[in-house]
């Protein structure tokens, strides 16, 4: 199976390079900071870190996906 360019998930439609997760009503992806957010306030969800800890986590995750490579 293939994985979301932006945050590794798994994808159903292998015809598409990101999930439902990290697109736009428009269909666009989010950009970096959009998606360094929302992955932040999951981790403070699941986790139960603080927001900056949160932003750590989720910024060292970002990092190894394919399109973060230039942040």
């Amino acid at each position: 199976m293939k994985n979301c360019i932006a945050c590794g998930m798994l994808l159903g439609d292998e015809s598409k390079d990101y999930c439902k997760h990290c697109a736009h009503e428009d269909g666009s992806m989010q950009t970096y900071d959009e998606k360094l957010e929302s992955m932040a306030a999951f981790v403070i969800k699941t986790q139960g870190l603080n927001e900056d800890v949160a932003k750590k986590v989720a910024a060292e995750q970002l990092k190894g996906l394919p399109a973060w490579q230039n942040q």
